[in-house]
């Protein structure tokens, strides 16, 4: 009996180790995932390695692509160009509100088709791919060489897409007559524009 009851106690204890040591594993598990990180459900949005740049009210990014803009820009615009059967366009341009040149912007030569049935009415077709283009300089001039004989308005690329382009004085489309072996210089001309959404 007294065997019995020995093996009994020890049997006891190894049980009540055993369930010690399991208490306090738990324990420990419990405590290490307290301490975990939390683990949010939003994914992290990759990095595209670039500082990001804050776009200014005009919808020009920073005064980086400004510098970038006045460094582009052509000092002087090339001389005009045309042969016996072509024509060439000059023009310096100035915004209306503030006197300052139109400068680093790309306009486009858009022929005026005429309207079918309607005498003397004309319609501006441009083609942004196929069509005679130039950029104005520094100072606001504009060259177009070798325009084919014909009848014009002139047309401005702007980040909406492409406009015509109105003069001040005439408070109109701008339009200009190409001729053969001649070259159509319109001046200085102060035109309807807005310059916040064109230069950064």
């Amino acid at each position: 009996a007294l065997a019995v009851a020995g093996k009994s106690m020890k049997t006891s204890a190894r049980i009540t180790i055993l369930l010690t040591a399991l208490i306090a594993l738990i324990i420990a598990g419990c405590q290490a995932a307290s301490t975990q990180a939390p683990v949010t459900d939003s994914p992290t949005e990759p990095s595209s390695g670039y500082p990001e740049v804050e776009s200014s009210e005009n919808g020009y990014p920073s005064s980086i692509n400004r510098e970038i803009f006045e460094q582009n820009l052509t000092p002087v615009a090339p001389d005009p160009e045309f042969g016996s059967d072509t024509g060439a366009l000059k023009i310096q341009m100035a915004y209306a509100s503030s006197d300052r040149p139109v400068r680093g912007q790309l306009f486009f030569a858009a022929t005026m088709l005429p309207v079918q049935g309607v005498e003397e009415a004309f319609i501006p077709a441009l083609d942004t791919v196929n069509d005679p283009s130039g950029t104005t300089d520094a100072q606001g001039v504009l060259v177009i060489s070798n325009l084919a004989p014909g009848y014009y308005a002139l047309s401005l690329m702007t980040p909406q897409g492409p406009i015509l382009v109105e003069g001040e004085e005439i408070e109109d489309t701008i339009l200009f007559d190409i001729v053969a072996g001649e070259l159509t210089d319109l001046g200085l001309v102060t035109v309807l524009l807005n310059p916040e959404p064109l230069e950064p």
